[in-house]
């Protein structure tokens, strides 16, 4: 068995994220991540917005987060706007766009990433019936609707996992009278109110500037969160204005290989020098220079040695191929981006299989033209964008062809694309050719891929199934074109299909979505647990957690472990296990994801694990008075008995009217050092009043530092109470005083047993 490892680099992010609760962690923050973007598209316009779900607008696709999860990313930032998720103010959230943010998160927690929810609204609300937008604080978007909307927010997301942090604002500027520091205190107000736990991120002004940060946004480290857990956002272009437009040539910009560790430097600096915790929630670099690239490898090798990550922007399938941010594989030719190189250079994650499908043909060419061929004698008439019928489901178009080709002619289309597709990564998981026909009774295509050399195996629909007059789908495993010519490591610039019968009948055949994708696929089946099937373990233990996980129509890739949500490391050949340890106590929830060999995952059910303190060798001495009163002075005012018992066989009476029952000193104490102290009394319900376990924490020369009842006092007429408490020994304490406290008490009798001290480890 081999366990595979992220980078040492991701590795120190990745011990905070597992070591620590998901309240308190640093990681995320040191994280590289992606932008998801597309909800927060369309124009300020009153038919854009709020805008039609789907057509104006849409959040991350399930494929787009398959995507981000196969090359690295952990953490993906998903703008949304006020508009859409709370269409009016002060009134419940929007439930479709509610579902869909459900739905990213579900996915993103099926695969093991965490999530920011970024409100992507430059500090202002926009009011389609006045066609303006107004600044938070205004009349007309009022603080406390702000306030309304994040309490909403936070009361529906509060218990999810993978949500790592609540991005308050995007890029607020211009906010006038209307102070961001301010208004940002009213969102972490509302948000804490509900939930005490997750993240917030607090954006600059100034559209969050990093290089101006001193200078807008110095005076929001004056916010305050009860639960000390914020983590301050900062954007940074590198274009001369900062504006993440990049409408300039690299050298017009005036770009240097280090513009963007200069330009981010202020924000690191304030950062370190008031001890908070920074990301940066935009950056990004056009793929029209290849100096671009250094420009950002260098930023993010400068952010990455202060503890500082952050999430590029952007990706997502609504943005144009021509979009020279983009870090989405392109529909054009499915090139990875140029940006994306430099990118998983920095992230964490293991990556998996998944690669996003390719479509040849949807509603037009993606990244050519459709070409028509025929011989002379043939009639043929190609429609390319025919809306008489389609696929049910997909585009609203299709590729109509009418034929009538003689022996001996020959008729048929080709969709070609412009330099080439790269599709070998598609070849290398196995992908097939996908397309939909139909056609009149004895038709047929044949059809193959090609490359400039030319074509591979031809196959035939009557080798799959013939022809009728219902849409089919076909489906053909890449492999099955591959010959000397087409080896499936090259791009491949077309697609053809030939029309059949060749006899002068009269034929029509329609062909849609023609793609390279996945085949239909089973996904896995895991489970998790420890290797002893333990479910409690000391801290600093070694554990053992093991995975079983089978694929009935394939192979299983990888398994990731993930404690909290937060991956732990990943094993990629079975059988699956991982080695941890948790150094604190606590409550955690143990899961395993699964990945099989086309990279779909399944989260197994949760495996809780409780970690305890690890605590010293016992330092009372016979605290279970076992050995009689041993060790235990002021004998004449006890008694040992066996009977009542608690633990053991002996227990210590008090005689009524004494004040202290026995007493006990325990030097050595370290201060500072936290101790655990228990101990077990029972009282007569005739006891004239309650009495006590009391503690003295004292110097070498037994001056009293600190004293105090151990967890309260204890009533008449209990029965074997246990007092439990952690301590930390007060400044200069060396020894531990232990009384068995009778307060003079008559009447009755009380009862001491279980005495005990350890110092916590």
């Amino acid at each position: 068995m081999t366990t595979s490892k992220p980078t040492l680099g991701a590795l120190a992010a990745l011990a905070l994220l597992c070591l620590t609760p998901p309240s308190t962690q640093a990681g995320e923050s040191q994280l590289f991540g992606i932008n998801a973007a597309g909800g927060e598209f369309g124009d300020l316009t009153p038919t854009k917005m709020p805008g039609v779900l789907y057509t104006d607008y849409a959040y991350p696709t399930n494929a787009d987060i398959d995507y981000y999860k196969a090359r690295g990313f952990q953490l993906i930032r998903v703008p949304f706007r006020w508009e859409r998720i709370q269409r009016a103010l002060n009134v419940p959230l929007h439930d479709p766009d509610l579902a869909e943010l459900d739905r990213v998160l579900d996915q993103a927690d099926k695969r093991g990433l965490r999530v920011i929810l970024d409100l992507h609204n430059y500090g202002r609300r926009y009011e389609p019936t006045t066609d303006t937008s107004y600044v938070i604080g205004s009349a007309e978007a009022p603080r406390a609707a702000y306030a309304d909307l994040w309490q909403r927010l936070a009361t529906h997301f509060q218990g999810r996992a993978c949500l790592w942090a609540y991005g308050i604002m995007n890029e607020p500027h211009g906010q006038g009278e209307y102070t961001w520091k301010d208004t940002a205190q009213v969102a972490v107000d509302a948000i804490r109110s509900v939930d005490a736990a997750h993240t917030i991120l607090i954006p600059g002004e100034f559209f969050s500037n990093a290089w101006y940060w001193n200078t807008y946004s110095a005076d929001l480290i004056g916010i305050v969160d009860p639960a000390n857990n914020l983590v301050f956002e900062a954007h940074q272009y590198f274009d001369d204005n900062h504006s993440g437009k990049y409408d300039q040539t690299y050298d017009g910009e005036g770009a240097t290989a280090t513009i963007g560790v200069e330009r981010v430097t202020p924000f690191v600096n304030w950062c370190q020098a008031n001890n908070v915790r920074g990301f940066i929630g935009e950056f990004g670099v056009p793929r029209t220079d290849a100096r671009w690239n250094v420009t950002l490898q260098n930023f993010m090798t400068y952010l990455a040695a202060n503890g500082i990550g952050g999430t590029y922007w952007a990706a997502g399938e609504r943005w144009a191929d021509n979009y020279t941010l983009n870090a989405h594989i392109r529909r054009a030719d499915h090139a990875e981006s140029a940006q994306m190189s430099v990118l998983r250079d920095h992230v964490a994650g293991p990556g998996t299989l998944y690669w996003p499908a390719y479509y040849w043909y949807r509603n037009t060419a993606a990244g050519g033209y459709c070409y028509p061929f025929n011989s002379a004698g043939s009639t043929f008439t190609a429609d390319f964008a025919s809306t008489a019928d389609y696929v049910p489901g997909s585009a609203a178009k299709s590729i109509r062809l009418n034929y009538t080709i003689p022996t001996g002619g020959y008729a048929g289309i080709g969709i070609h694309t412009n330099g080439g597709a790269k599709l070998a990564p598609n070849f290398a998981r196995g992908h097939v050719l996908r397309f939909f026909a139909k056609g009149t009774p004895g038709s047929s295509l044949q059809f193959t891929l090609g490359n400039t050399s030319g074509s591979g195996n031809w196959v035939s629909t009557n080798s799959l199934a013939p022809l009728n007059g219902t849409w089919q789908r076909y489906e053909v495993p890449l492999a099955a074109f591959v010959n000397a010519t087409v080896t499936g490591t090259a791009p491949l610039e077309r697609v053809k299909f030939d029309v059949y019968p060749r006899d002068g009948s009269t034929h029509e055949v329609w062909i849609d979505d023609i793609g390279v994708m996945a085949p239909d696929n089973v996904p896995p089946t895991v489970t998790v647990d420890t290797s002893s099937g333990a479910s409690s373990f000391v801290a600093g233990t070694s554990i053992t957690l093991v995975a079983n996980a089978t694929d009935a129509d394939g192979a299983v890739g990888s398994v990731e472990f993930l404690a909290d949500g937060q991956l732990l490391g990943v094993d990629d050949t079975a059988p699956y296990s991982l080695a941890v340890s948790f150094p604190t106590p606590g409550a955690h929830e143990i899961r395993a994801i699964a990945y099989d060999s086309l990279g779909a995952p399944t989260r197994s059910a949760a495996k809780p694990l409780t970690i305890t303190a690890a605590y010293s060798t016992e330092l009372s001495r016979n605290g279970n008075l076992e050995a009689g009163d041993i060790y235990w002075a002021s004998d004449t005012a006890h008694t040992i008995v066996s009977d009542p018992v608690h633990g053991g066989a002996l227990a210590l009476r008090s005689v009524p009217g004494t004040n202290s029952a026995g007493r006990q000193v325990l030097t050595g104490i370290e201060a500072g050092a936290t101790y655990r102290l228990e101990g077990w009394v029972k009282t007569d319900a005739t006891l004239s009043g309650w009495v006590r376990i009391f503690l003295k924490w004292t110097d070498s020369a037994d001056t009293i530092l600190l004293q105090h009842s151990l967890a309260g006092i204890v009533p008449p007429g209990s029965d074997w109470v246990q007092r439990l408490a952690e301590e930390v020994a007060p400044a200069g304490a060396t020894k531990l005083h232990i009384y068995l406290w009778n307060e003079n008490r008559t009447g009755g009798y009380s009862y001491f047993d279980d005495l005990s001290v350890k110092k916590r480890l």
